[in-house]
C-alpha cells in the first residue's frame, strides 16, 4: 500500500502538469482569429477554400500583413473573398484551421449578386442628411453636427480617423466593439460614425451596393466614400490626391495614395457622396 499511494500521487501530479500545459496553450491560442495562407477559388461548385493556421495571441502583434481574419464574424468572411475573387460567383466558402474544417459558408443567390449590382452615378448638387443607406445616431454626441459646414464635416472626419494612425489591420474588428483593430470597411464605418454620427453598414458589399450617391470618379470630392474591388476595400478621399483607410497592403491604418494613375486609383469601383 505504501508503494502504490506514490505512485498514484505521481500519476495525479503528471496529469495535472498536462491539463495545465494543456489550459496554457489554449489560453496562448486565439481561438476565432486565425491566419490566412491562401484563399483557393474552385470553379466547380463555385467554392472558395480559405487555408487558415492558428496563431498565438502574443504573436498577433508581429504579423505585419492583413492575413489576420476573425472567423466569428461572417461579414468579415465574404467581404475577404469579395477582396481576393471579386469577379467571381462564389455559392460557398470553407475555412479550413490545418487540416480540419473550422467554418463553413453558404451563400444565396441574391448575396451573390447584391454586390454586383450596377452602380448608378449621378451629378450632386445637395446630398441628404442623412444619406441613402445611411441612419443618423441620434444618442452620440459627434465632432461636427448634421447643420456644419462642408469643411467642419472634412476636419471632423480627419480628427477621427487620423486618431488611429497605425493601429492594426484585423477582418471583421472595429475599436468600436472592444477588438483590437479594423478592417478597412469597419474602419469607414468607425471614422463617420464619430465624426458625423452616421450608422453605416459594416459589411463593404453593403457599403457598395446601397450606401450614399454614387458619382463619377473625376467628381470624387475630399470626404467621399470611397470603394474598391466590389467592396473588398473601402476608404475615405480626403483631398491631395490621398486616402485615409486600413489595410491596403499595409497592414494597417495609414493614408494612401488616391491620384490618378495612381494603383489604388485604377481600382476603384464608385465613389459615394455622402455629405
Amino acid at each position: 500500500m505504501r508503494k502504490v499511494l506514490p505512485i498514484f500521487m505521481c500519476l495525479l501530479m503528471l496529469v495535472g502538469c498536462q491539463s495545465t500545459g494543456m489550459q496554457k496553450q489554449a489560453k496562448n491560442q486565439s481561438p476565432h482569429i486565425l491566419q490566412v495562407k491562401k484563399a483557393d477559388y474552385h470553379r466547380l461548385g463555385n467554392e472558395v477554400i480559405i487555408h487558415t493556421r492558428s496563431i498565438a495571441e502574443s504573436d498577433l502583434r508581429n504579423v505585419k500583413d492583413e492575413s489576420l481574419l476573425d472567423i466569428n464574424n461572417i461579414e468579415a468572411i465574404r467581404d475577404y473573398v469579395t477582396y481576393v475573387h471579386p469577379e467571381k460567383k462564389v455559392d460557398r466558402i470553407r475555412v479550413l484551421k490545418g487540416d480540419q474544417e473550422a467554418l463553413t459558408v453558404q451563400i444565396t443567390d441574391s448575396e451573390t449578386k447584391r454586390p454586383q449590382l450596377p452602380v448608378k452615378e449621378a451629378r450632386v448638387t445637395n446630398t441628404p442628411v442623412p444619406p441613402p443607406g445611411v441612419k443618423m445616431d441620434k444618442h452620440f454626441t459627434t465632432i461636427a453636427p448634421p447643420n456644419a459646414s462642408r469643411q467642419q464635416k472634412l476636419e471632423a472626419l480627419r480628427k477621427v480617423g487620423e486618431a488611429k494612425l497605425g493601429v492594426k489591420y484585423i477582418w471583421g474588428h472595429n475599436q468600436e466593439r472592444g477588438q483590437a483593430g479594423f478592417d478597412a470597411s469597419n474602419y469607414v464605418a468607425y471614422v463617420y460614425h464619430h465624426a458625423l454620427g452616421y450608422i453605416l453598414p459594416t459589411s463593404g458589399r453593403e457599403q457598395y451596393s446601397s450606401v450614399g450617391v454614387t458619382v463619377p470618379v473625376k467628381d470624387m470630392q475630399p470626404g467621399d466614400l470611397v470603394i474598391f474591388k466590389n467592396g473588398g476595400h473601402s476608404g475615405i478621399y480626403m483631398g491631395d490626391g490621398r486616402m485615409l483607410q486600413v489595410g491596403g497592403g499595409t497592414g494597417t491604418c495609414t493614408y494612401l495614395p488616391l491620384k490618378p494613375g495612381s494603383e489604388w486609383y485604377k481600382r476603384i469601383s464608385a465613389v459615394k457622396r455622402l455629405f
